[in-house]
């Protein structure tokens, strides 16, 4: 006889498998956001100053565009353990006995 599971069981996984969509979903809503932002700036001086004229504003706006990936990382060792764990499991065979928690 074949048991098959209960409704619970399966409305639990249902459950579970939304939250992890929802937090893959705000996670690329908050990527999607910091690259507009971290973007936006420099795309509009190439727009407004094609010449160049303006160059300290320009560095500055390259800088703020540099930045993005550095906070995309932060985004993504914030919002998933698993990507944490693997970065402590990564810094602890760098490092070798010195045992890294990140929680």
């Amino acid at each position: 006889m074949r048991h098959f599971p209960s409704h619970r069981v399966t409305t639990q996984f249902r459950r579970q498998v939304q939250s992890v969509e929802l937090k893959t979903t705000w996670l690329m809503v908050l990527v999607s956001l910091c690259y507009t932002v971290f973007v936006a700036p420099i795309t509009i001086m190439t727009y407004a100053d094609p010449e160049g004229d303006n160059t300290a504003l320009s560095l500055l706006f390259y800088c703020v565009y540099w930045i993005q990936y550095s906070f995309n990382f932060f985004l993504y060792a914030l919002r998933s353990q698993q990507y944490r764990d693997a970065y402590a499991d990564y810094l602890s065979k760098s490092w070798g006995n010195v045992r890294f928690k990140m929680s």
